[in-house]
């Protein structure tokens, strides 16, 4: 586990490798707690802090509707939510395969 800050809030990242898989698209799974429960400002800040130069799902979505492309089909994204359950707000990313 690795402890970061961002604008005065601590991020606990942890992560999961039973959730992630490594066969063909990667799915890497991180488990990050905080008491920022500003959901927005939450996954600006984890974005900021996982520094993976992934795309958000929805912008790769968009890009490879307006603009399909091996480049943009192959362009990692995150996934990010809020499991309840949990109490930590979940962070996947996604590396699409090429065969």
């Amino acid at each position: 586990m690795r402890t970061e800050f961002y604008n005065g809030y601590m991020y606990q990242i942890e992560y999961k490798r039973e959730l992630s898989n490594n066969d063909y698209t990667q799915h890497h799974v991180y488990h990050i707690k905080t008491e920022d429960m500003n959901y927005p400002h939450a996954h600006k800040a984890i974005e900021s802090i996982m520094n993976d130069g992934s795309w958000t799902k929805g912008y790769w979505l968009h890009k490879n509707k307006l603009e399909p492309s091996m480049v943009n089909a192959l362009h990692s994204y995150h996934e990010f939510s809020y499991n309840e359950e949990l109490d930590v707000y979940v962070y996947t990313e996604v590396i699409p395969y090429d065969d």
